[in-house]
């Protein structure tokens, strides 16, 4: 989970919003891939 989450830190706060919605939508993405 940690190599979604690092490159986040290196973004300016306003990228960091946009990595950290991307990075949820890929994580939701991951887990309803996972239950169907």
């Amino acid at each position: 989970m940690y190599w979604l989450v690092i490159p986040c830190m290196y973004h300016r706060v306003i990228q960091r919003v946009n990595c950290w919605t991307s990075t949820i939508t890929r994580a939701f993405a991951v887990i309803a891939a996972v239950v169907q």
